[in-house]
Order: structure tokens, then C-alpha cells, then sequence
């Protein structure tokens, strides 16, 4: 699965740079940015691949097929009458998209963040059981809380 999102980075990596419109090629350098640190998530946390499974399987491979379509419609200029608003449609879509990747990227990696702040609760519950923090602040997020990870 990990090689096709990679075969699926190259084709859009090749589709960027056909596509004359700066803003949209901004937005898949950012599509690539998110999907390569998922890839390396996935690839170093293979048991948490359930997770990313429908960025692979759907997400992933539907949005270079927008971006394809994209692409074509851009060359085909002005021949085609129905150029304008499909190209709109897709860049409007894309707008969007791009919020949603970040967003799957910071799913992915929430668990990790949660589990690390249970870590980090249950350490310092054993820490003072031992007396070692009994006069020191907090380590763990008590204060923040969770919430306060993610936060961006």
C-alpha cells in the first residue's frame, strides 16, 4: 500500500508541474508535504495503518485524479466552453482539500500524542508513589490538558 501512495506522490509531483496556476500548485505542495509525513507515520507505525487506510485506498489516489483532470482541462485553454467553471469547481474543491489533509495528518498522529500524555500520567503517578516528584510541578499536560496539544 505504502509503494502506491508513493507511485501516487510521483504522479502528482509530474501533475504539479504541468499546471500553470500558482495558487493550485501551492495546494499540492502541500498535499505532498501531508501525505509524505503520513507515509513516514505509517511506514514507522505499521500498526496504525487501519487508520490512514482510506487516505490510501481513496483520498489519495481520487485526488490525483483531480488533479489530473485539473491539468487537462488548464491545457486544453480556451476551446473548451465548459473550461472556466469546471476548472473553478475543482480549485474551489481543492481550497477545501487541502484543510481536510492536514487534518487527516493531525488524526493520524492524535493517537500517538494521546497515548504519549497517558505515558507521561501513569509515569508520574509511579514517580510520586516513590516520593521523587512529590514537591515538583506537574510533568504531564494537568494543566493544559490534552486540548492544549492540539491546538494549532
Amino acid at each position: 500500500m505504502l509503494l502506491t501512495a508513493m507511485t501516487d506522490l510521483d504522479k502528482m509531483r509530474q501533475i504539479k508541474s504541468t499546471i500553470q496556476n500558482e495558487e493550485i500548485r501551492k495546494q499540492i505542495q502541500s498535499f505532498e508535504d501531508d501525505s509524505r509525513q503520513i507515509i513516514e507515520y505509517i511506514r514507522n507505525n505499521s500498526q496504525r495503518y487501519s487508520k490512514a487506510s482510506r487516505f490510501f485506498q481513496y483520498y489519495l489516489p481520487e485526488t490525483v485524479k483531480l488533479l489530473h483532470n485539473y491539468a487537462e482541462m488548464e491545457i486544453q485553454g480556451e476551446k473548451a466552453e465548459i473550461r472556466p467553471a469546471g476548472l473553478q469547481n475543482i480549485a474551489d474543491f481543492l481550497k477545501q482539500l487541502v484543510t481536510i489533509y492536514h487534518k487527516i495528518r493531525v488524526n493520524i498522529y492524535e493517537d500517538k500524542v494521546l497515548e504519549s500524555s497517558i505515558d507521561i500520567e501513569v509515569m508520574e503517578t509511579m514517580l510520586r508513589q516513590d516520593g521523587y516528584l512529590n514537591d515538583m510541578a506537574p510533568l504531564s499536560l494537568e494543566n493544559g490538558g490534552i486540548d492544549g496539544i492540539f491546538k494549532e
